[in-house]
């Protein structure tokens, strides 16, 4: 069976470009044959900062994309996508070419995640639009139950939505070990996530004040790049507060692992999500987690069992949670040891078991 796969440039940063590129290490134990057409910009490329040159190579794809379906002849056909307005727009198309082109070819869309504004925008205001959209596919893929039940709401038929979380390749993670030293005094903070306001990283960074009246042997270590790491680096605090952060840019394989393993509480602040890699890299690494209640993470964490759950918006109370878990080491350990074995449930080995039984059935 061959599977063509529609996503970004492989050598791209982001959630499902390195979703995808931890699936391709089992492509070589299936008996299916799989294929990569990109979408959208190749974030690398210098031309691609040219607005004409996007538009060009965009309407190039699609028309290309035309002639490579004839060509291949695909018996299904994933478009991983999020309900974002760019991506909406960029995706229905080929989405359109796809029906129009292989008529008889299974169509999987795999939505990652959306905006919450542009969601109900469209949910409100152009309903038969995104209707239309979800429609068009065989299978909806969706990485929560939330995401699941708003688009049953559109009258969606019930059967053909999938839920599966994204997953990492536990194998990456076996030799880390985890050790605790009940004397411990210095402590490592770590967020690490794309840098944007939605993220999380202004309440992370306003959390700190409060927390070095209880801890002042402490980093906060950032990790990742984005359009608001200058206005983080250039916040009052970190200016004032200087050595009491470390920013590490974008940061990958056993690099990021060894981050992962230095740290002693990982936390994550979004105001909404998909189901971050982060988090469940944390969990293999058995980092506890503070978390906000967005996206697949409700389905994913559990309060006072994998770590501490906040309210959005809160450096409040991110800086309660951290010194509530810096102050009680057996809870520390106790969820420590919880996420590592909780982390197995998340292996790509499993995901793309499940996703190949969604190209057949």
């Amino acid at each position: 069976m061959k599977v063509l796969k529609l996503y970004g440039h492989k050598k791209n940063n982001g959630g499902i470009v390195n979703f995808q590129n931890g699936l391709e290490v089992h492509n070589t134990d299936s008996s299916f044959t799989y294929y990569h057409y990109r979408t959208g910009s190749v974030n690398h490329s210098k031309w691609h900062n040219f607005k004409v040159i996007r538009f060009a190579d965009q309407l190039l794809s699609w028309l290309f994309f035309a002639f490579y379906l004839f060509w291949l002849n695909p018996d299904t056909i994933e478009i991983n996508s999020s309900l974002v307005p760019k991506a909406f727009k960029r995706d229905r198309i080929y989405a359109k070419i796809a029906r129009l082109v292989k008529p008889n070819s299974r169509l999987v869309l795999f939505n990652h995640g959306w905006n919450y504004d542009f969601k109900n925008y469209l949910f409100n205001k152009n309903k038969n639009s995104v209707t239309e959209y979800f429609d068009t596919f065989d299978n909806i893929i969706v990485l929560a139950e939330t995401f699941k039940k708003q688009i049953e709401e559109l009258g969606v038929f019930t059967e053909k939505i999938k839920v599966i979380t994204t997953g990492i390749n536990l194998k990456d993670f076996l030799n880390v070990k985890i050790g605790f030293d009940k004397d411990k005094q210095f402590f490592n903070i770590l967020f690490l996530s794309r840098i944007e306001k939605a993220k999380g990283v202004i309440e992370f960074i306003e959390s700190l004040p409060l927390v070095l009246k209880s801890h002042n042997i402490i980093t906060y270590h950032i990790a990742g790049t984005g359009s608001f790491l200058e206005t983080t680096k250039n916040h009052p605090i970190v200016l004032s507060n200087g050595q009491y952060f470390k920013f590490h840019g974008y940061v990958r394989g056993k690099e990021k692992i060894k981050l992962l393993k230095s740290a002693d509480v990982f936390v994550f602040p979004s105001y909404g999500e998909g189901c971050p890699v982060s988090v469940l890299e944390a969990l293999a690494v058995g980092l506890p987690i503070i978390y906000t209640e967005v996206g697949a993470l409700p389905d994913i964490l559990k309060n006072n069992i994998n770590g501490i759950k906040v309210e959005k918006h809160s450096s409040k109370e991110i800086a309660e949670s951290i010194i509530s878990m810096l102050n009680d080491e057996t809870l520390r350990v106790k969820i420590s040891k919880e996420n590592r074995k909780y982390s197995t449930n998340f292996d790509l080995a499993l995901i793309h078991k499940k996703l190949e039984t969604i190209y057949t059935t």
